[in-house]
């Protein structure tokens, strides 16, 4: 992904580019027309947007086509800042390269991931556009439900598979946590904003019509407006059997979700972490897939240590006594602690790990 200064470059020196010279760069570096994509009849400008856009989604080309604009035009300031990007981005995909594919990384976000196989499976089988339509992940809280997000994140990020929206039901930017705010939040970030006269009203209904009325609402914009989509979507809702979560909130969520099972919408996938056990999903056919969080076995915590301390960023690695040593002593954990406790302890002891051998 392009940081900030990096974008201002590529968005500066596209602008000022003649468009049949710019034609002819995409055409000899193999880069789908921009300009068409941009709109036959777009400004440089939004040409510019659409080719930042471009690197930014094709990360695997983005090196090769930042030095080669930046060789083609030595002389611009731009070019300077264009071809360390590509260095830096080459470095990047180098770098996870070596780690193997995303869904199997010992280390995402910049968090030790334990074992996880279930949603690492899910993870895979949504990059590669498998038939995935709703994920769940349960468990007691402090197992790892919303520490799900850090995996989920860094495999959209990192393949580039998805468009990735997180609907946290208890975050303060759903302070008024009203279904209809959901809605609103969601046709947003989804860009479905069409038919605003279409949004449902809550005006003397119950709960379960209220969230009903605005997950078949939000699916019907999803269908229409999925097929323009570059990437699928995969919507992300979190702490939805957390108290203070309104009951149409959830019923929302749930339609929505049991809404997709039917395939009344595709090109996105729905992560619930943490459902409600009440107002659950309507799952008869057992289509969902499911990632059931227990407490963490020895062999899974033996195996993260020996993951991050192979990982290809650290610089300095435990020796393999040291490493024995930590070991015993993290796995010894699992005899005296459990639940949360035993979570919050062995992630601390992973952590600082991390820290040590310089992932």
């Amino acid at each position: 992904m392009l940081l900030k200064d990096e974008k201002r470059a590529v968005l500066s020196w596209t602008a000022d580019m003649q468009p049949d010279f710019f034609r002819l760069f995409l055409a000899s570096e193999g880069v789908p027309d921009i300009p068409v994509l941009a709109g036959i009849n777009a400004t440089m400008l939004a040409v510019a947007v659409a080719f930042a856009a471009w690197l930014d989604a094709n990360a695997d080309c983005a090196p090769d086509v930042l030095t080669a604009a930046a060789a083609l035009t030595p002389a611009r300031a731009e070019a300077a800042i264009m071809a360390a990007a590509g260095v830096r981005l080459a470095s990047i995909i180098q770098k996870l390269q070596a780690a193997g594919p995303p869904y199997e990384a010992w280390l995402a976000a910049g968090v030790p991931m334990v074992n996880r196989k279930p949603l690492r499976q899910i993870l895979k089988d949504a990059a590669h556009e498998n038939d995935v339509r709703v994920a769940v992940v349960r468990g007691d809280r402090g197992l790892g439900r919303t520490h799900s997000w850090h995996l989920i994140e860094y495999v959209a990020r990192t393949t580039g598979a998805a468009k990735l929206v997180k609907a946290d039901l208890i975050s303060p930017v759903l302070e008024k946590r009203t279904a209809k705010e959901l809605f609103l939040l969601l046709v947003e970030e989804l860009k479905v904003g069409r038919d605003p006269d279409r949004t449902p009203t809550s005006d003397g209904v119950t709960a379960t019509t209220e969230g009903e009325r605005f997950g078949a609402e939000l699916a019907r914009r999803i269908n229409e407006a999925s097929e323009d989509w570059p990437r699928p979507v995969w919507l992300v809702f979190d702490n939805m059997d957390r108290e203070g979560v309104p009951e149409a909130v959830k019923r929302l969520v749930a339609d929505l979700a049991q809404r997709r099972l039917n395939n009344d919408f595709t090109r996105c996938v729905i992560f619930v972490l943490a459902p409600d056990p009440i107002i659950d999903i309507s799952d008869p056919n057992a289509l969902s897939r499911t990632d059931a969080l227990g407490e963490f076995q020895a062999w899974e915590i033996e195996a993260t240590i020996k993951g991050v301390n192979a990982l290809a960023e650290a610089t300095t690695k435990l020796s393999d006594a040291d490493l024995s040593a930590l070991s015993a002593e993290v796995c010894a954990l699992t005899q005296t602690l459990k639940g949360r406790d035993l979570c919050d302890a062995v992630r601390k002891r992973l952590v600082d790990l991390r820290v040590k051998v310089g992932a």
